[in-house]
């Protein structure tokens, strides 16, 4: 008669217990509270004991402050960009505001020399917002907007400068 083969089912129990482990672990690490920007309180129930002999409780709070790692001054920054067009010289106004090194909130003005110049901004002013506000500024670089690629030159001139600017 031969002997039942035991190695499966404790294989299969191992690699559930391993499963349950890996699961708990992630469960873990992605409930913990990330605190960034602004100072956090949490407060802590902590059992002490009172002289007449019962348990009370009594509330510690910790306050956690994290510090930004931009090296982008928080504020609104304004600068012009040029590019040369077909028409001519062309030039963009561009206000950003920065919060921690990301885009809150950015206007682009149009200073075009003639008129194809001032249909291809329109165009562009009109769809750039969604590729720029909630981006870090680092990673700002707009190619082509709305087929308009020249006045996307212009306006990564000016945030070039406010770069610069914003880390003085």
């Amino acid at each position: 008669m031969d002997k039942p083969n035991l190695l499966k089912p404790i294989g299969a129990v191992v690699l559930v217990i391993v499963i349950a482990i890996i699961i708990i672990a992630i469960s873990k690490k992605t409930a913990a509270p990330i605190y960034s920007g602004t100072a956090a309180a949490t407060s802590v129930p902590a059992v002490t004991k009172e002289t007449d002999g019962t348990l009370g409780t009594q509330t510690a709070t910790t306050t956690v402050k994290s510090k930004s790692t931009s090296p982008y001054k928080d504020g609104s920054y304004s600068a012009s960009g040029s590019y040369m067009s077909p028409g001519g010289l062309d030039n963009v106004d561009v206000t950003a505001t920065l919060k921690n090194g990301i885009v809150t909130d950015v206007e682009v003005v149009g200073r075009p020399g003639d008129p194809t110049s001032q249909r291809y901004q329109d165009k562009f002013i009109a769809n750039y917002k969604v590729l720029v506000i909630g981006k870090s500024i680092d990673s700002v670089h707009l190619d082509k907007v709305s087929g308009s690629s020249l006045t996307s030159g212009g306006f990564n001139a000016a945030i070039e400068k406010i770069k610069v600017e914003a880390k003085a």
